[in-house]
């Protein structure tokens, strides 16, 4: 295995590592203060997140890893038109599916709401779907950059979007208040909006500041693709990772009503029933899922990495790097796990206590 190949998937597995760890801890300063300011308010804020995740879950699971490894694929052999040909593709494909979703969310706003928390909710829908659109266009650049194995616009866009959350959810959330807890539900969800936009922003930025660093060369040894074939190839690709990853949204949505009809079930009433789901989506997952930063960080670099050695047919860089990863998900995910479950109470009572 070549060291630049190496250091190249450790570098780019770092730099995501990081930026993920610090955006946990951004959201976390977010969350508590949030859940605080809120109490029962966060009923409404929580409604929509499993939908959101869902919907969002068709342009930012499958596609972004389908593009990242056609343009790794590309740049292997020197190939930079086709890397771009792929990305400006993915670009219009991601557009229209950003554009169905937020439809389909805005204007079933209503049909949402009533079946989670009630009416009131319904604003927090409609303030949320643009993000739809916003992060689908985001997930392109994400892609491309991560398939030419430049992580770092990916990872300042993450840091902007948590920053903006935190500022700008907080402070909306913060004056919508006095109206009624539905309303700083909304202002917080207004937040997120904002912050994906801001997001966007700036990996679009770093792009476009890097954009002479992607020579445009085409190589001999490349067969240009039809449009129709790199469709079909970014679809045969996202589709069988946005159906695996779909499972825990839609597991989700099951939870809003399932815990919460349970629970009222078995003697609580409706509003500490709410209270307890609310705790469980905004405290329990939260921090069960901060392990999951690092190795998704590592996932993001896997692809790429594996990708080009696999069409440069180097079976040796392929084994060691996946055999890398694999050894890191273990040493990150086995201690978390072990030290999750034995210190699971005091964690709680530290955070939000």
């Amino acid at each position: 295995m070549a060291k630049n190949d190496k250091k190249t998937f450790v570098k780019g597995a770092v730099i995501l590592g990081i930026a993920g760890l610090i955006c946990k801890v951004i959201g976390a300063f977010f969350r508590i203060p949030l859940y605080n300011m809120l109490g029962d308010g966060m009923q409404y804020y929580e409604a929509v997140y499993p939908y959101y995740s869902t919907l969002l879950v068709i342009s930012s699971a499958g596609l972004p890893t389908a593009i990242s490894r056609m343009v790794a694929e590309r740049t292997a052999v020197g190939d930079m038109i086709g890397a771009k040909r792929v990305f400006r593709k993915s670009q219009i494909l991601l557009a229209a599916i950003g554009l169905a979703t937020t439809a389909l969310m805005y204007f079933g706003a209503d049909f949402l709401a009533r079946s989670t928390v009630g009416p009131l909710a319904a604003p927090s829908f409609r303030v949320m779907s643009p993000a739809l659109l916003i992060v689908s266009i985001m997930c392109s650049y994400r892609g491309y950059l991560q398939g030419l194995q430049h992580m770092t616009g990916t990872a300042m866009s993450q840091l902007a979007e948590q920053a903006g959350k935190l500022t700008i959810g907080l402070y909306l959330a913060a004056q919508w208040m006095p109206r009624g807890l539905e309303y700083g539900a909304m202002g917080a969800v207004a937040g997120v909006t904002i912050s994906e936009f801001l997001a966007l922003i700036v990996v679009g930025a770093f792009y476009l500041f890097r954009k002479r660093d992607f020579e445009l060369s085409e190589s001999a040894l490349a067969e240009p693709s039809s449009d129709k074939g790199i469709i079909r190839g970014l679809l045969a690709i996202a589709i069988p990772v946005t159906i695996g990853a779909s499972i825990m949204p839609i597991t989700g949505i099951a939870d809003a009503s399932l815990i919460k009809s349970t629970l009222m079930s078995i003697g609580f009433d409706e509003a500490a029933a709410s209270m307890r789901y609310v705790a469980l989506r905004s405290n329990v997952t939260n921090i069960i899922n901060m392990p999951a930063v690092l190795t998704i960080a590592l996932a993001m670099s896997l692809v790429p990495a594996i990708s080009a050695a696999r069409t440069a047919k180097d079976q040796k860089t392929i084994h060691t790097v996946s055999a890398m990863g694999i050894k890191l998900a273990m040493f990150i995910g086995i201690p978390c796990a072990v030290g999750l479950f034995a210190l699971s109470a005091p964690v709680i009572d530290l955070l939000y206590t």
